[in-house]
């Protein structure tokens, strides 16, 4: 009850006057890549289905993010900016663009990431902190902020 999957080609053997005396048979057995061929093509498609669900996904969650009316952001260990919503992105003043990739102190001026480093500090040590304190933004306006940093696990 095995089912095999072979490649042949079938020639005719000819003598000196060109009469054909008998056949030449070669025959290969594809079983094996033809199953591999099956396998990969419906791993292909199943990773095609997960990527673009991965892809709706992260669609759906972008929109939540940019719908909140509270800033939110992530950073890199360096205080790079990693995220940031449109909230976030409204209140910097810059386009979502322009925040990304960049520190602290070069989108909220050096005052600003002076004043927020102790709070960052603890939240890379792990900690969870939730804060309240007036700082002066890199367009020298100053304005009270109610922060709450978790740290990413």
């Amino acid at each position: 009850g095995v089912v095999r999957t072979w490649i042949e080609q079938w020639l005719p053997l000819r003598d000196a006057a060109g009469r054909v005396v008998g056949v030449h048979v070669m025959a290969e057995e594809v079983t094996g890549e033809r199953r591999a061929r099956a396998e990969r093509a419906r791993l292909l498609e199943e990773l095609e289905r997960r990527s673009a669900e991965v892809e709706r996904r992260e669609r759906e969650l972008r929109r939540t993010l940019d719908t909140a009316a509270i800033g939110l952001t992530r950073h890199d260990r360096e205080g790079r900016f990693l995220s940031a919503n449109l909230a976030y992105s409204r209140m910097a003043g810059l386009p979502v663009e322009r925040i990304v990739g960049r520190t602290i102190e070069e989108v909220t001026g050096r005052e600003a990431a002076a004043t927020v480093a102790p709070y960052t500090a603890r939240v890379l040590a792990g900690e969870t902190v939730v804060y309240e304190t007036e700082i002066v933004r890199v367009h020298g306006r100053s304005g009270w902020i109610h922060c709450e940093y978790s740290p990413w696990r």
